[in-house]
């Protein structure tokens, strides 16, 4: 009997929970809201209710009124780790570095065999501007977690933000054959040849996608970028490809100009060609 009254007394709850989660996928941050606190009323100590609550209030930038969620969540050691990482996380979101970077630390002297606590501790001094201490521990991240994609992308960012983007396209490559299925580290890696390599090598790859979505603004723009920088890096001294590769940047921004899809900066952008 005891168990089924159990059972019973969480139905309620996970109900409210599940309506939570719809709400929460269709971008319905009241609703959600509204879920995930009937089922906390249902039952209060129900960890998964209380992290799906703050959470949502995290997403939606409700900082202070999280507070109360984290004090519960660590309390309860909803981590693992005496809620030590839980509160790191908290204060690098909201901007106290200085306590993400304590927390982060005290998580590699207690828990140095994991790799989240050296990402936490990279994370906040990447955030801090210490770009060099930010990579060492980016890389103990990875000898303990070598898929650890966030430790992949800080590595990435340090690099540029020193000047180095050679050791920033090395690590790309790494992160495309560690995670295939990823574009994140695809983009990165045309972005990079369009940078620093060479511009036109990325074209074929930006026309397809720019005609796969030809009112995605982001693909028309990087396409233009490509075109730009064809024109005037690696061609500069050929006025016959500078002119081609310039003429279908000013070309392709005056059909979407027309067409409506581009914003008045957008179209100002195409004046530069």
């Amino acid at each position: 009997m005891a168990r089924i009254n159990k059972e019973q007394k969480g139905r309620p709850t996970q109900l409210a929970m599940g309506l939570g989660d719809l709400a929460r996928r269709y971008q319905k941050p009241d609703e959600a809201e509204k879920q995930y606190k009937a089922a906390e009323k249902s039952d209060p100590d129900n960890l998964d209710a209380l992290s799906k609550m703050y959470a949502l209030l995290m997403e939606n930038k409700r900082y202070n009124d999280a507070k109360p969620y984290l004090a519960k969540l660590v309390h309860a050691n909803a981590d693992g780790r005496d809620g030590i990482s839980l509160e790191a996380k908290y204060a690098l979101i909201t901007g106290d570095l200085e306590t993400a970077a304590r927390k982060g630390s005290a998580l590699t002297v207690r828990w140095p065999e994991f790799g989240e606590s050296w990402l936490l501790l990279g994370q906040a001094q990447q955030a801090a501007g210490k770009f060099n201490e930010a990579i060492n521990q980016y890389d103990a991240a990875r000898k303990r977690q070598g898929k650890n994609a966030e430790a992949v992308k800080g590595l990435i960012e340090c690099y540029y933000a020193i000047g180095h983007p050679t050791d920033a396209q090395k690590v790309i490559r790494e992160g495309m054959t560690l995670f295939p299925t990823e574009p994140y580290f695809k983009e990165l890696d045309l972005g990079h040849e369009v940078t620093y390599g060479d511009p036109e090598k990325a074209i074929p790859i930006r026309e397809l996608a720019h005609k796969d979505a030809p009112d995605d603004k982001p693909k028309l723009l990087v396409l233009v970028e490509a075109y730009g920088r064809a024109g005037l890096i690696k061609f500069a001294n050929d006025p016959v490809k500078r002119r081609e590769y310039l003429g279908k940047a000013r070309k392709i921004m005056e059909e979407a100009s027309s067409a409506g899809r581009t914003t008045r900066r957008w179209s100002a952008g195409s004046r530069t060609c």
